[in-house]
């Protein structure tokens, strides 16, 4: 019985400096977004590219900012992508809680076709 605590405890150990390791190290951050087309709505897309270059004149103060880039899918110009690179994960958590971050967010619903689809990334080793 003493064995199996310690080898949980072991774990759990494991797990939580697996867990700091991972916070420390530089996360990528592929963030996707389908704003409704314009001919369903009218100047849709447009009001869209006007939250997100406010949304990466914002952000590009923010501590922990390595790279905010917004991209825009060529065949279909309604769709857009947010490749953002962070110094820690926990630089995102914040980003994620900025005042600008939660407005953004919230002015853009109405104009997206599908809910936020974000996706958190470490390199591979």
């Amino acid at each position: 019985m003493k064995k199996v605590i310690l080898a949980a405890a072991g774990v759990v150990a494991l797990s939580i400096t697996a867990s700091a390791a991972r916070a420390a190290e530089p996360v990528t951050v592929m963030t996707y977004i389908d704003a409704i087309p314009d001919q369903f709505v009218p100047q849709n897309e447009e009001k869209a590219q006007v939250l997100l270059k406010q949304m990466n004149a914002d952000t590009q103060s923010e501590p922990g900012l390595v790279s905010f880039t917004i991209l825009r899918e060529t065949g279909r110009p309604n769709h857009f992508a947010l490749l953002e690179v962070w110094k820690s994960e926990g630089d995102f958590a914040t980003h994620l809680a900025a005042a600008h971050t939660r407005k953004f967010r919230n002015d853009l619903q109405s104009l997206i076709g599908s809910p936020y689809d974000t996706m958190v990334t470490i390199a591979m080793r």
